[in-house]
């Protein structure tokens, strides 16, 4: 008997962990996988899977890329053996619909799926926005040039009647960085990877100083010229307001050093006195936020060192850059850094493709200038590789740019396709007023009824600032491959796919500590492929998908769950202990058959959900979502996952019902026979019972 309990224990171990049967990778192999933006989710899993594979000999090398789109035309090109490509530009590729001109069914092959990723639509603070029409007359962010989410974007568009030509200039301007919009990026990004480190421009224009000096509290006014005076400039405490120069009087005001002697004059006339006069402009509006002078005078225009004294004050570090070849040196440019850089600094940063340097493009000789005046002659290293390396550095809005701009009311939507929830996201929609804006459910049917698209939604378990259900559609993320079904190639997509069925855990665990989460799932990996993507797959992958319609994982836990249940009422029944035991609590076998149940629900759960939903990819946590899901039924605290599709919900309303009138009849007989036993002791305990009786003895017989 024992060495029977010893065999079977073995045997499920071997069942439940079945990455231990497989074979390690043999030798080293290094392979070039095309992902996405340095700062996108697509680089994080190629970073994850890249820090797992060097401990199996598997070196990745991952190859950023604008998107989905431009990693089709890499696996074209031979230039990555792989590639995370969306699903709806992969099938679009294989079919050879637009924007690719041939079928691609014979050069890239599916190697495996690997998420699911849902179509965010943030809108700015105060829009008021309750449908995708609305977006028609709005600055809206789709995505970057060639990426997956600029795909999603306009097929949601399309399928939503929006005049593509009506919204076509207001994408194109907010895809596109200006002037103004790369200044206030640079003082309001943090800083990342992908940030602008430094902007190339004109001097500052009247309403970036104006801003400006808003953003310190203080307020600027141009006083009209009197008593032999020009116009001059006002800079006043936050407090103080003026409408005329009479306002002036008795006020304590400076004056910069060396300037403005009739302004001066013209003060003392009416009366005021300037206090002192200075060259420590940042003193003096230190002094002004502090209100301990009143006003500071200044020409008009305002001098270049005053404003970039100005613009140092609030954060940037802007000093003359060189003279301006668009007008023939009569202007000058400036260069307005991030705080703790230098113009060195800042280009290290831009030459090792970490940050961004911008200045207006589309213009010969001012590229010519800027890349001299960054890169001189004789700097160290190949100069001319060195300038060609910042003349082609992507100087469009990104997604982090996108989120800033809108936070800061330059935009009015952003779109971005990846999973949920992001961490950028969920940060920016809990502590601003950026929102999110649903899909109507007419628009999510259409879409999801070809098959690329997936019926979804964003939940609070993602995003805790939701209120209720926000409707969107998913789509797959799937990993390609652009190599050939023989000799090296084939061996090249096997090590792949077999790495990623066997090292799952590891890399869902190296990418939760990369993306920030408490937990990150690739919901695809060991799913059951899909009709439409089975025609796809690259033959040297096809022994690690799954074909059928059930997770052999999750088939493997049923039937263990199920010997376990059969064993322990077998036990019951057949021991004489055990059928005492029985006799006594015959609920113990309906609990048995209540898990099975359960398991069963969360079987049917982990089916419609697991792909779109982390909460619900693996059975434990399909088992763990619905067991919550009873539990709040009753009224207890918990916080059970949300499903994020209507078939989700209605699996889990209908076995949570389930599970609440199973648990009531198994609970509330022993609990009503409970409280009927305290009834009545507390009924003895409370009335007073007669003394007992002596008994007495029988008199002796004489």
């Amino acid at each position: 008997m024992k060495k029977q309990w010893v065999f079977l224990s073995a045997l499920t171990a071997l069942l439940l962990l079945p990455g231990c049967q497989s074979t390690p990778t043999q030798g080293k192999t290094t392979v070039i996988l095309a992902t996405g933006p340095p700062d996108g989710y697509y680089q994080k899993v190629c970073t994850a899977m890249r820090e797992v594979g060097r401990d199996q000999g598997l070196e990745i090398n991952c190859l950023s890329s604008k998107g989905s789109r431009q990693n089709v035309y890499k696996l074209e090109r031979h230039e990555a053996d792989f590639a995370i490509v969306q699903g709806d530009v992969a099938h679009h590729a294989w079919k050879g619909e637009l924007p690719f001109d041939e079928p691609h069914e014979g050069i890239i092959r599916l190697v495996a799926p690997l998420f699911t990723e849902k179509v965010h639509i943030l809108v700015g603070p105060h829009q008021y926005l309750t449908s995708l029409k609305q977006l028609e007359n709005r600055r809206v962010w789709t995505g970057a040039e060639n990426s997956g989410t600029s795909f999603s974007a306009t097929a949601l568009l399309q399928a939503a009647q929006v005049d593509l030509d009506k919204i076509k200039s207001q994408i194109q301007k907010a895809t596109s960085l200006d002037g103004p919009k790369a200044l206030a990026l640079l003082r309001a990004q943090p800083g990342h990877e992908g940030d602008l480190v430094a902007v190339i421009e004109q001097p500052p224009n009247e309403q970036l100083i104006t801003h400006t000096l808003l953003s310190m509290g203080l307020k600027k006014r141009l006083l009209p010229p009197f008593a032999g005076a020009p116009a001059f400039n006002v800079i006043l405490r936050p407090d103080l307001s003026i409408s005329n120069v009479l306002d002036l009087q008795e006020r304590d005001l400076q004056l910069p050093k060396d300037c403005c002697p009739r302004e001066a004059a013209a003060l003392v006339g009416l009366g005021a006195t300037p206090v002192s006069q200075g060259t420590d402009v940042a003193n003096a509006l230190h002094q002004l936020q502090e209100k301990k002078i009143d006003a500071l005078i200044q020409p008009e225009p305002l001098t270049q060192a005053m404003m970039c004294a100005i613009l140092h004050a609030r954060g940037y570090e802007a000093s003359p850059f060189i003279p301006d070849p668009r007008t023939k040196g009569k202007q000058e440019l400036m260069i307005y850094l991030r705080p703790g850089f230098t113009e060195a600094s800042a280009v290290a940063q831009a030459l090792q493709g970490r940050m961004k340097i911008w200045w207006p493009e589309h213009d010969a000789a001012l590229d010519e200038a800027v890349l001299r005046a960054l890169i001189p002659d004789g700097s160290n290293g190949d100069v001319t590789a060195q300038r060609e390396t910042l003349r082609g550095m992507d100087r469009e809005v990104n997604f982090g740019m996108a989120l800033d701009l809108l936070r800061l009311g330059d935009l009015d939507a952003v779109f971005q396709s990846t999973v949920a929830p992001e961490s950028r996201i969920r940060k920016l929609v809990s502590t601003t007023e950026v929102g999110f804006l649903g899909i109507d459910w007419p628009i999510v049917n259409k879409l999801s009824n070809n098959g690329t698209y997936v019926q979804t939604s964003l939940q609070r378990t993602a995003y805790p600032v939701i209120q209720q259900g926000v409707y969107t559609v998913g789509v797959q993320g799937l990993l390609l491959t652009g190599l050939g079904l023989t000799g090296e190639d084939a061996r090249k997509v096997e090590t792949i796919a077999r790495f990623l069925r066997d090292r799952q855990p590891e890399i869902e665990a190296q990418l939760s500590n990369l993306d920030g989460n408490e937990q990150t799932v690739l919901t695809l990996l060991g799913t059951p492929l899909s009709d439409q993507l089975k025609q796809f797959v690259h033959d040297s992958a096809r022994p690690f998908l799954v074909f059928g319609r059930l997770r052999p994982r999750t088939l493997v836990q049923l039937c263990l769950l199920a010997v376990g249940i059969f064993v322990l009422g077998a036990v019951g029944l057949l021991l004489e202990r055990g059928r005492r035991f029985t006799a006594y609590t015959p609920a113990i076998l309906f609990l048995l058959a209540f898990i099975f149940l359960w398991a069963c629900g969360a079987t049917w759960l982990q089916a419609v959900e697991g792909e779109v939903s982390q909460d619900f990819a693996s059975l434990p946590s399909a088992a763990w979502s619905l067991g919550s899901t009873v539990l709040a039924h009753f009224g207890l605290p918990t916080d059970p996952a949300v499903p994020t599709t209507s078939n989700g919900h209605n699996v889990m309303k209908i076995f949570s019902w389930i599970g609440v009138l199973l648990v009531g009849s198994l609970v509330l007989p022993p609990l009503k026979s409970l409280m009927g036993t305290l009834g009545l002791k507390l009924e003895n305990w409370r009335t007073p019972q007669p003394p007992k009786a002596v008994p007495q003895r029988p008199p002796r017989a004489a």
